[in-house]
């Protein structure tokens, strides 16, 4: 990728200035992180995608994703910290903030103008934490579940797992309120109060998602969805495990194909196996459910 160069110097005074203010882009009281190397490619990214700017939202997604092919896997990374920060690494991905990237990506292009670091980041805000805030680790959005009805009440993707044949799947979510001791931010909730109140939030959230009945396309069924499924469906891999929802999440390229951010793998990458062969191959994956960007 080529970036002239006043837009390398301007990401960087935005990007870096607004970390040293702890807060980015006119957002108060919202911490973020980020580095040389990440805005940076983020700014080429857009730059790239702004020529396309006229395709659909889909189309830009997996435009974004091809750019990000070979990134490497990296589990973990918006956990690094203490202290809640929006963390932008678009140079190491794991399979939501792989997913998540493509679609801001995608958005902060059709808003129209030039766009910007800061036009990103404060997409990722709002699609990764609730009501704009991110102060505390149980501002942030947790489940995949979660994710994706925060951002279809947004208006930026549709569930749209009933209209393929989905189902309702009895799988109460639970697995952080019931585990906090695999999670550094949560571990210590009997002494310490704010992880307490953090761990209070989380099994609130919990309750509320398990209100809804959660679908599902049973791994039997999905050959037959696939010629309903379009390129740049999102795909939550839908998990047997105990009190969890998604497994794992990836981009669909239509005939079957899909590219993630593959633990496997170690990198971003193009699925060898077909989305039903896939599914055969990971025994605690049930089914999916299925997301579509807005046009």
């Amino acid at each position: 990728m080529k970036l002239r160069p006043f837009l390398i110097a301007s990401a960087l005074s935005l990007s870096f200035a607004a970390c040293a203010q702890g807060q980015p882009y006119g957002a108060a009281s919202v911490n973020y992180s980020t580095t040389q190397e990440d805005s940076l490619l983020v700014v080429e990214m857009l730059s790239d995608l702004s020529r396309d700017r006229d395709l659909p939202v889909p189309d830009l997604m997996l435009e974004a994703g091809r750019m990000l092919l070979g990134r490497p896997y990296v589990a973990g990374t918006l956990d690094a910290s203490e202290k809640e920060s929006v963390g932008i690494y678009p140079t190491k991905q794991d399979c939501i903030i792989f997913v998540e990237t493509c679609l801001d990506l995608a958005l902060a292009v059709k808003q129209g103008g030039e766009p910007s670091f800061g036009d990103f980041a404060g997409l990722v805000l709002l699609s990764r934490y609730r009501d704009g805030r991110a102060g505390r680790y149980s501002d942030r959005i947790h489940y995949t579940t979660e994710w994706i009805r925060h951002n279809e009440a947004r208006g930026v993707l549709r569930d749209i797992t009933v209209e393929l044949g989905g189902v309702p799947y009895d799988h109460p979510i639970d697995y952080m309120g019931t585990h906090p001791d695999a999670y550094a931010h949560l571990r210590n909730a009997d002494s310490d109060p704010e992880a307490a109140r953090d761990l209070e939030v989380i099994r609130e959230v919990e309750s509320r998602l398990n209100a809804v009945p959660m679908t599902y396309i049973p791994k039997d069924k999905v050959p037959e969805c696939l010629s309903a499924m379009s390129p740049g469906d999102i795909i939550c891999f839908v998990t047997a495990v105990k009190g969890l929802d998604i497994a794992h999440v990836g981009l669909y390229m239509g005939d079957g194909r899909f590219m993630h951010a593959s633990s496997a793998g170690k990198k971003v990458m193009e699925e060898e196996l077909t989305l039903p062969e896939y599914l055969g191959r990971v025994r605690n994956h049930v089914g999916i459910k299925v997301a579509r960007p807005d046009k």
